[in-house]
């Protein structure tokens, strides 16, 4: 077979593997642009990148610039923060190492050589590369089904493990980096073509069960997060009830005082003592009427008043003011539960803010805009808001999580096709929140 026939093999080969991995990686991240435009152009740079440098001469240099390539091409085109970049592109390229060693210990066994006689022939390189290229798509494809969506994000939304999986993940790329040079050593002894093939498998094998690990352990803490917002709404659910107990005795002792009142009248008629009846009907209707519970009415339907309801009691408990005004209209039924559990995102993120301030206030509204539900909230808060990569860095008191309350929110405007803007109003001291769900 000519050289020519092996090369464009090579290429194509490299850009179907970066097809690849592109899907694969875009089932778990969604692109900045459109799908098939972000999937060719990975597909194309990344795979042409591969099969140009694999003529370099230097191995542990071509292994480093196909790195940093991969690592620019997913923070431009995915929206990828720069750790979850520089994972991915190491994952990529590790793959790529232990592919090219399992396919140079494999095919040196087939022909009878050493790697040296392998590697350093050029028609044997870019079989190598095809091997390669074919291992790697075939455990693309396998990890695609395999690697659970929920797990995958939650180690990518988990910065903390995901920088730990990054470390020692690097450290195993390195060491795997450094065995290149295996490569150039002129032994015609065949358990060194063996241990090149063990070494390769063993690390992928190493590299795969610190990258499972990562994955459940950022699920297990993403659970255990998401349990303890089932107790929140089980509490708030528990205020409910005892702002419906304290209503209903309100009534019960209006009921009371009514009853004695309207009997001692009864009896003064019967007396016929009009002057005294005037007279006790002005003390006793004023005090009656301020005895009466003040209904509050927030919004038109009645789930989300219950929600703002429950935060005005909480507000008013910590002398914060607030004002609220929600209408729900009538074809955003099928919305009301994300309306409903946006809200009570939004209300911890606000009682981590605003009910730690002194005399502060919230104001809220909320509406729908042609074809989306628009909901803004304004809220004091105590430390400092800053822009961080486009995302609020917060600096609030002690024990204040607002970072997590705000993921929420982020995470859960993306499962409903939203959108998410902030301005923090560091003049004034204030957080706004504009959010929006189509409908």
């Amino acid at each position: 077979m000519s050289i020519y026939v092996l090369n464009a093999f090579a290429l194509a080969a490299c850009i179907i593997c970066a097809v690849f991995f592109t899907g694969m990686i875009l089932k778990f991240k969604a692109p900045r642009f459109s799908l098939i435009i972000v999937c060719t152009i990975l597909a194309v740079i990344a795979g042409g990148c591969t099969w140009y440098l694999t003529f370099i001469g230097n191995k542990i240099l071509s292994y480093i610039i196909i790195l940093i390539i991969e690592i620019f091409l997913l923070k431009t085109h995915i929206h990828f923060k720069w750790l979850q970049a520089i994972f991915s592109g190491i994952f990529d390229v590790f793959h790529l190492l232990c592919a090219e060693g399992i396919s140079a210990g494999i095919l040196a066994l087939v022909l009878r050589k050493n790697l040296y006689q392998i590697v350093t022939v050029p028609e044997s390189s870019l079989v190598i590369l095809i091997i390669a290229m074919v291992i790697k798509s075939v455990l693309y494809f396998i990890y695609g089904f395999a690697i659970k969506r929920n797990q995958f994000q939650s180690l990518f939304r988990s910065e903390k493990e995901l920088e730990t999986i990054v470390l020692q993940d690097s450290a195993i790329f390195v060491f795997m980096l450094f065995g290149c040079y295996n490569y150039y050593y002129n032994l015609d002894l065949i358990w060194f073509t063996f241990a090149q093939i063990l070494l390769s498998i063993l690390t992928l094998v190493l590299f795969m069960m610190v990258f499972h690990y990562g994955m459940r352990v950022s699920y297990m803490i993403e659970n255990d997060v998401h349990n303890e917002l089932v107790r929140q709404q089980l509490r708030l659910q528990l205020s409910h009830h005892v702002s419906y107990q304290h209503t209903f005795a309100e009534i019960d002792a209006f009921k009371r005082q009514f009853r004695e009142d309207i009997l001692t009248m009864e009896q003064l008629i019967n007396d016929g003592d009009i002057k005294e009846l005037r007279k006790i009907a002005d003390a006793k209707m004023p005090r009656l009427l301020e005895m009466l519970p003040e209904k509050k009415e927030f919004s038109n339907n009645e789930v989300v008043n219950a929600l703002l309801l429950s935060w005005y009691q909480q507000c008013a408990d910590r002398n914060v003011d607030f004002q609220a005004l929600i209408f729900v209209a009538g074809e955003l039924s099928d919305k009301q539960k994300d309306i409903s559990d946006l809200l009570i995102e939004v209300k911890d993120l606000y009682c981590c803010l605003t009910l730690q301030v002194n005399e502060g206030h919230i104001k809220i509204e909320g509406k729908n805009i042609k074809t989306r539900f628009v909901l803004q909230v304004s809220g004091s808060y105590i430390g400092s808001i800053t822009d961080k990569n486009d995302l609020p860095y917060f600096k609030t008191q002690k024990g204040v999580d607002a970072k997590s309350a705000y993921h929420r929110i982020s995470e859960m405007i993306n499962s409903v096709d939203g959108t998410l803007f902030w301005d923090a109003d560091e003049a004034n001291s204030l957080f706004k929140l504009t959010v929006s769900i189509r409908f």
